[in-house]
């Protein structure tokens, strides 16, 4: 699936911390794919301000629209996805990290 940084990076915060012994192997194995390598890191100027009790993130953002990537996803991990996306739409908490990532997990995935 092509995945730009910022929905990449999304997907790692979505991403659930716990599970049972085989979905976590599969959610270990995503959050790998999905993060960030050491050339995209030093390319973007990526950077994690501390605000308060969360991260705020700071990145080229021009280089960061043109690096997206086409990353293997699971089928196990893609159905976790669309659930957890599922349940952000049923409860109306849809935001700007989740909006694209549920166009293409939920609404366009065949």
């Amino acid at each position: 699936m092509i995945l730009e940084i910022y929905e990449r990076l999304a997907l790692l915060d979505l991403l659930p911390k716990e599970e049972k012994y085989a979905g976590m192997k599969e959610i270990r194995r995503a959050r790998e794919i999905f993060s960030l390598t050491p050339e995209e890191i030093k390319s973007l100027s990526y950077e994690e301000i501390p605000e308060g009790n969360r991260l705020r993130v700071k990145l080229d953002v021009a280089k960061a629209v043109a690096m997206a990537k086409d990353l293997p996803v699971s089928e196990w991990v893609t159905q976790k996805i669309r659930t957890l996306l599922s349940e952000l739409e049923n409860k109306g908490k849809l935001n700007d990290q989740t909006y694209s990532l549920y166009e293409k997990f939920v609404v366009t995935y065949r």
